[in-house]
């Protein structure tokens, strides 16, 4: 389609709040540490013609109604991005470059892709999360907060959402906007590493969720229970040594965690084991 507008790519404002190239990027980074090849530039420039692509179709409307429906054809029609349907617990659904590949993925990848193509279409974007979703918020001026599942493009209205909270949290629960709050760079990261690393747990896959765990400490350092699961994946690997520092570092932290004295048999197991150093 021949759009009204013309574009200029060196000076588009950015309308995503927080910095989607660096917290993409390093995402990337990850994934390439996982799959042991190298997937970051290759992948963002992928991206960065995606994104020149959406701000094209979305420029020539004026209502957000029609900017984010063009969008919306553009993402889940022509590139034709889907809600995960097989293997939905599959550790690719939490890497960028396989999310990319299978056009499916997580909600935090699939809002994270959301909101780097739209970087450059002037809409106002942040990604939120409230208890059993990530979701986008689209700043919306006259209707105010918009809320989009990044997975299909569904927009969830206020008392869906609500409904959704209290079969969590019970019949009891209300939704307020402290709950609604934007998230950041690292939060985002968090968010991802977390789901990537029980996906990789679930499958034994242990000395690659080793390095998710190693990433969300890094971003949140001495986590005690973090540190636990780091323990917990040495262990697997025959770590011992590193896995009783680990344990030693978290009941020290939490005494009296549930976990507590089941980890204190295991480490009286790891003790009477031969020592292996990896």
């Amino acid at each position: 389609m021949e759009l009204s507008k013309n574009l200029d790519r060196e000076n588009l404002k950015l309308t995503v709040q927080f910095d989607i190239k660096a917290v993409t990027a390093r995402s990337l980074e990850l994934s390439s540490k996982l799959q042991k090849r190298f997937v970051t530039a290759q992948t963002l420039l992928h991206l960065d013609k995606w994104a020149w692509d959406a701000a094209q179709r979305t420029a020539y409307y004026d209502s957000m109604d029609a900017r984010l429906a063009a969008f919306h054809e553009y993402l889940y029609q022509e590139l034709k991005f889907r809600p995960q349907a097989e293997n939905c617990l599959s550790p690719d659904n939490g890497l960028v470059d396989r999310v990319i590949e299978q056009s499916a993925g997580s909600p935090i990848v699939m809002s994270m892709l959301y909101l780097y193509l739209l970087q450059y279409s002037e809409i106002p974007c942040a990604i939120v999360e409230y208890p059993g979703a990530v979701l986008v918020r689209i700043d919306d001026q006259q209707l105010g907060y918009r809320y989009i599942d990044a997975t299909d493009g569904r927009e969830l209205r206020f008392a869906e959402m609500e409904a959704r909270l209290r079969g969590i949290r019970g019949d009891l629960a209300r939704l307020s906007d402290d709950m609604l709050q934007p998230i950041d760079e690292d939060q985002a990261l968090s968010r991802l590493l977390l789901g990537l690393k029980a996906a990789l747990i679930r499958e034994e896959r242990f000395a690659e969720a080793l390095i998710c765990c190693e990433q969300l400490l890094i971003l949140n350092q001495d986590d005690p229970f973090e540190v636990r699961d780091r323990g917990f994946l040495l262990q697997q690997l025959q770590c011992f040594p590193l896995a009783l520092k680990d344990f030693e570092f978290f009941l020290q932290k939490c005494p009296d965690d549930p976990s507590a004295p089941l980890l204190k048999t295991q480490m009286r197991q790891m003790a009477s084991e031969q020592v292996v150093f990896h």
